[in-house]
């Protein structure tokens, strides 16, 4: 129904109706009101398709009253305040064929933006060989967006887009409802500090050979493309990191609810170096946190209620320290892909697990964790190498970590030197030390046994 409110809205615009223009507009059917106001608008709403790109060449405030077209920062040295202003692209249509950029910069340095919308494009917000950026409190939401995509890669699309940008701050933004939030590309010593990077449909912050960034305080949730019954939900995450991005710290981040939570992907090169700190990485789909990337720290986090807590295989040299990890794999919550322990009593069981150590993950540390209620083994160490191959993996030190009220307290197979001590192990239902097959060099401290 058209309301008097509706046609006081229709007066106030840049239609310029009279009076006596809205009062035969009263008089008309209500079908026909509703075709004259969508013509209206149509006429009179700015189209980005329809406006020349607004070059920026010095200091500039926008007009917080106007709809803009794209935006080119050709200047150094400048400051942009968009006062609340909007760079709209498409105003309708589907996310994934939304093009342009919104606000796009190449090769300026030392430039702040800030205050300023941008939704309907492909990409919201795009750098390229730039250093000494401050963007804050702008909003990129609602630029390319694919809940529907299947498995793979799609480039660059999305939120913001960071390609050769170094020693630069982005602060206070958002960018939901995109595919990827934040995608650095050969993009380092960055600070990313309470932004809002949640609700995408491929990630919530992706690096691509982008090191010494810093992550802080950030919502970088629900990274997540999944239909009802699927089970990996595809290729998503809230926090990837592929191609040799290295010694990035990630504290104190919300990075829930995503495919995986974290994933440090080896596609490119493994990513070493890196640091999580008091991340809550939990209600994952699948990995709270999943490496397979060597020599990097994960401390203190969350990781709860995934299929998998905290997943490291293929990651020599890592050390996985005071972290909880507690009910994963539950009938009640996610479950997906459960690992298979193949030598328990009984024959094979299934079953998700808290702290699973995989493959090639020699002098490894697992120190002071907290691992309750996970629905499989509280900490696993297994090469999952056939029977009739000698151990190929070694060196575990597992010491100080409380394993309670799991199905199996520590499940080992095809290892070699472990050292495992001081840990407490209650009720955990199946037992608290499994000897899968295949073992050699097993330090047990009487503490223990």
């Amino acid at each position: 129904m058209i309301t008097s409110e509706s046609f006081s809205m229709i007066a106030a615009s840049r239609c310029r109706l009279s009076r006596r223009d809205l009062s035969r507009t009263y008089l008309l059917s209500a079908l026909g009101v509703v075709c004259i106001a969508a013509a209206v608008a149509r006429a009179q709403a700015p189209s980005a398709a329809g406006l020349p790109p607004l070059e920026i060449t010095a200091n500039t405030v926008l007009d917080p009253t106007k709809i803009y077209g794209p935006i080119v920062i050709k200047a150094s040295n400048v400051t942009v305040d968009g006062r609340g202003a909007w760079v709209v692209g498409a105003r309708q249509g589907d996310p994934k064929d939304f093009k342009g950029v919104g606000i796009a910069a190449k090769g300026v340095s030392n430039v702040t933006l800030k205050n300023i919308n941008a939704k309907g494009w492909d990409i919201g917000l795009k750098i390229e060989q730039g250093s000494k950026w401050l963007v804050e409190d702008c909003n990129f939401s609602d630029n390319f967006h694919y809940p529907e995509a299947g498995w793979g890669e799609l480039g660059q699309h999305g939120g913001i887009v960071l390609d050769g940008v170094d020693h630069s701050t982005f602060r206070k933004n958002k960018a939901n409802r995109v595919w990827d939030g934040l995608h650095l590309v050969e993009s380092s010593d960055n600070l990313v500090e309470d932004n809002d990077f949640s609700h995408t449909s491929n990630t919530c912050v992706r690096l691509w050979t982008a090191c010494r960034n810093r992550f802080l305080k950030n919502n970088l949730s629900w990274g997540l493309r999944i239909k009802p019954g699927e089970v990996h939900a595809r290729d998503s995450a809230c926090v990837l990191l592929l191609a040799c991005s290295n010694d990035n710290y990630f504290a104190d981040n919300d990075i829930t609810h995503g495919g995986d939570g974290v994933f440090l992907h080896p596609s490119g090169g493994p990513s070493s170096g890196n640091v999580f700190e008091r991340n809550d990485t939990s209600y994952a789909n699948n990995n709270c946190i999943e490496a397979q990337c060597p020599r990097n720290t994960y401390r203190q986090n969350k990781a709860n209620h995934g299929s998998h807590g905290i997943w490291i295989g293929l990651s020599n040299e890592s050390i996985v320290e005071d972290n909880e990890v507690c009910y994963n794999g539950l009938a009640s919550g996610f479950h997906n892909a459960p690992w298979r322990y193949k030598h328990v009593p009984g024959g094979p069981q299934n079953g998700a697990g808290g702290i699973i150590m995989i493959g090639w993950c020699n002098h490894t540390i697992c120190r002071g964790n907290k691992v309750i209620g996970n629905n499989g083994a509280g900490i696993c160490m297994e090469i999952n190498a056939p029977r009739t191959q000698p151990a190929k993996i070694f060196h575990w030190v597992v010491e100080r970590n409380v394993i309670r009220d799991n199905r199996w307290g520590i499940y080992m197979e095809n290892v070699d030197w472990i050292d495992i001590a001081g840990n407490v192990m209650e009720n955990n239902r199946d037992g608290n030390i499994i000897q899968g097959g295949d073992n050699k060099n097993i330090a047990i401290h009487p503490d223990d046994l």
